[in-house]
């Protein structure tokens, strides 16, 4: 079901059912597809390296009371983790790996020092540091991964992808496709949602073949009754679930491993009627919170709600075929439990967890994740 659909921003195509056209569509979204407008948005300026092979230590030697003292260690500023690394104390410093900068990575000359044995016992053992991505935001056209990605069992990642930015790597990204992906991107009728559908979906092959340890072009997807897609059961390793969405200029990609999931975006707009969308699809108790909202804050809240409408439905499967009067989402903002109720079975609603995640200033986004003591990672 598409609702206004705007056919200028669909792929031209006779059969979508049949040759599979619409499942960037059911990836997107089913429900608010109307509603996304490519508008450009601000580059970030946040970037993701994939591999640190090396610290740096900084600052020159300095003397304390006759002895030597170094300043151990901070990383460089573009490459400084944001979770918790682990370390042993065991190893000499001879086994510290070599680090080399990207090429893209501007960097003030460092001065190098030397460690004593003592100091060097105090010190991480860098060569097991399990360095994480600085970030999970994707502005780089020339965006690759050199290493495996972890994904624990606790873990849902999320991944956001800057549309305008990656576009200018069409060429590059068309090589990661299928052929039958390569043939859909064809028939999109403007070159910036062929640029967009390509970037996302190569990415999409991108960071699920740095989970899997696999090569990205040979991954296989299969697609549930309502166009759904996942990962072809014959990929060996646990299931890795994920879902897609995007709007605007911004797609999201969200992972986790054997839990079903859902992620919807949305960029906010202002000119078209949410009161008489919203008493077409929202539950009655939705649609007295959103009449008490400020008048200058329902269209916020409206799309609040949409969010976390679709991302439920997108994370159950069913699409459309689950009625949405039958379940109720709060339109709180920044709300980690935002499953009110389930109907006709209410002991549904204690087995998702949903909650809204920030995306930054002109879109509202949620997820939706089968379970609960997980941990989201941005």
């Amino acid at each position: 079901m598409r609702l206004f659909a705007r056919p200028e921003l669909q792929p031209q195509r006779k059969n979508p059912r049949k040759n599979g056209a619409n499942s960037q569509c059911a990836e997107s979204g089913t429900l608010i597809s109307f509603l996304k407008l490519e508008q450009p948005t601000t580059k970030s300026s946040l970037r993701f390296f994939p591999q640190i092979n090396r610290l740096r230590c900084r600052g020159a030697a300095k003397s304390t009371r006759g002895r030597p003292h170094a300043q151990v260690n901070t990383l460089d500023e573009t490459s400084r983790p944001t979770r918790n690394v682990w370390h042993k104390l065991h190893d000499p410093p001879e086994c510290l790996p070599r680090y080399k900068a990207p090429s893209h990575v501007g960097s003030q000359p460092q001065k190098s020092i030397s460690l004593s044995v003592t100091e060097c016992a105090l010190a991480l053992d860098l060569s097991r540091l399990a360095i994480v991505p600085h970030s999970m935001n994707i502005t780089d056209p020339d965006f690759q991964l050199e290493r495996q990605l972890v994904l624990s069992d606790d873990e849902v990642h999320l991944w956001r992808i800057d549309l305008a930015a990656v576009a200018a790597g069409e060429e590059r990204w068309q090589k990661i496709l299928s052929s039958d992906e390569q043939s859909r991107a064809t028939r999109f009728r403007f070159s910036r949602d062929r640029q967009y559908f390509t970037a996302t979906r190569a990415l999409l092959r991108t960071i699920l073949a740095g989970y899997l340890g696999s090569d990205p072009t040979k991954l296989i997807f299969r697609y549930s009754e309502n166009e759904k897609p996942a990962l072809d059961p014959g990929h060996s390793g646990k299931q890795v679930e994920f879902n897609v969405s995007h709007s605007g200029t911004m797609a999201l990609l969200a992972f986790a491993r054997g839990r079903a999931l859902g992620v919807d975006v949305e960029k906010i707009r202002e000119d078209f009627d949410h009161e008489a969308i919203a008493r077409r699809f929202f539950s009655d108790k939705e649609q007295r919170q959103l009449a008490a909202l400020p008048a200058a804050a329902r269209y916020e809240g409206f799309f609040r709600c949409w969010t976390r409408k679709e991302s439920f439905i997108k994370a159950v499967g069913t699409g459309l075929s689950l009625p949405l009067h039958q379940f109720d989402v709060s339109l709180i903002p920044e709300d980690k439990n935002a499953l009110l109720a389930t109907r006709p079975d209410a002991a549904e609603a204690a087995l998702w967890s949903l909650q809204e995640v920030p995306v930054g200033l002109g879109y509202v986004a949620a997820l939706c994740v089968k379970g609960q003591g997980w941990q989201l990672i941005t």
